[in-house]
């Protein structure tokens, strides 16, 4: 479970506006982890988000928020690449990412989006690790007939607490 708050600036670039809505959105997952070797482990996981997104018109915020749901289920592979001569790990990050919108607000846009995923995670200690990967972003609009491919990377430092 958690929390997730998120400021979402203006699609077009061509727009004059540069209109921010805000996103409050809580979420519940449960992640299932098979291990098939001592190299590659094989997980899914399903995510459900319940979104608040700021009520707009495109050109200023409107007061309120409309609801939705959002349903993500996500597979991934990671693969150890190297343990041999290095004191921590490095692995290689496959995965795939759907996600569905449902919910008395959703017309056009059942599809919200598919994400790709590759990256490469070297771990410096147990608890501090550094992630290089490509997204590739593809998201239908509330229109329902517009599209967009997004090419991203993304830098991720991870810090685990053990509690």
């Amino acid at each position: 479970m958690g929390v997730t708050y998120s400021r979402q600036s203006p699609q077009f670039t061509n727009l004059p506006n540069r209109l921010v809505v805000p996103e409050i959105r809580p979420f519940q997952e449960i992640t299932l982890t098979t291990p098939f070797s001592k190299r590659l482990t094989f997980s899914q996981r399903l995510r459900i988000d319940e979104r608040f997104i700021h009520s707009n018109n495109g050109i200023e915020l409107l007061n309120g928020y409309e609801f939705n749901w959002r349903f993500r289920y996500r597979m991934q592979a990671t693969v150890l690449i190297s343990k041999i001569g290095v004191k921590y790990p490095t692995h290689l990050k496959l995965a795939n990412e759907l996600m569905i919108n449902a919910g008395k607000n959703i017309v056009f846009n059942y599809f919200d989006q598919n994400r790709f995923y590759v990256g490469i995670e070297h771990a410096f200690s147990k608890k501090i690790a550094i992630e290089a990967g490509y997204l590739h972003w593809f998201q239908q609009r509330n229109t329902g007939n517009q599209f967009f491919n997004r090419d991203i990377f993304r830098l991720t430092l991870y810090h685990r607490i053990k509690l």
